[in-house]
């Protein structure tokens, strides 16, 4: 009984670790400190039990693993600003426009070589021409807001989270028939799995069409 027992705890913990080190190989990990230097935002001390945290979420556009057509230079669409407080008992999220024109720090090039020139530009270019680490210069610069993590997800990935926790309740407002995007969704209150919940952030006609991106920040 015990060679048995022992045989089943090793074969469990041998498939959390396989389980484990394969969604851990699918998180690409970048330092923030080393890539930006020191001309950053102090970090905030409460005096809390913790620290208070300040993480970055950005959506890349990025469509690998999808049906969706389409070429992109790789924007970030959506970023949020999130705040977590010192006791972990308060979490505050602040969407920044895409659209927003910024003053754009000097960045490092995405791929490493040279540096491209800041200047006044759209907010979402920023992870265009310097990736994430860019995007956080920028709000950095912006906010006098220190970045303490970050995240990055595309659409696979949203889908894929929305499929993991087994749907979201949404609410649409009227009927969605937008022959543009390919996108359909009935009117009412009710689950969504993945595919459709990327549907419902994305469409940009019918109910998208007058609150424009706003509108697709709410959803």
């Amino acid at each position: 009984m015990l060679i048995g027992l022992a045989v089943v705890l090793l074969l469990g913990s041998t498939a959390f670790v396989i389980a484990y080190k394969k969604l851990e190989g699918n998180i690409h990990a970048i330092s923030i400190g080393d890539a930006l230097g020191n001309d950053r935002p102090k970090a905030v001390d409460v005096g809390g039990p913790q620290t208070p945290l300040n993480i970055l979420i950005m959506g890349s556009d990025n469509r690998d693993g999808t049906n969706i057509g389409g070429d992109t230079p790789g924007l970030s669409d959506t970023a949020i600003l999130l705040h977590l407080s010192a006791d972990r008992k308060r979490a505050y999220g602040v969407s920044i426009p895409r659209d927003t024109m910024v003053q754009r720090p000097d960045c490092k090039a995405k791929d490493g070589k040279g540096t491209v020139p800041g200047g006044l530009t759209q907010f979402n270019a920023a992870y265009a021409v310097g990736g994430p680490l860019c995007t956080i210069h920028t709000v950095e610069k912006i906010t006098n807001i220190r970045i303490d993590h970050f995240v990055v997800i595309n659409f696979a990935g949203f889908k894929e989270m929305v499929n993991a926790v087994n749907g979201v309740q949404v609410c649409v407002p009227a009927e969605v028939n937008d022959d543009v995007g390919h996108i359909h969704l009935p009117a009412g209150t009710y689950k969504v799995n993945g595919n459709q919940a990327l549907d419902y952030v994305r469409v940009r006609h019918g109910i998208g069409a007058e609150t424009g991106y706003i509108g697709r920040m709410k959803r």
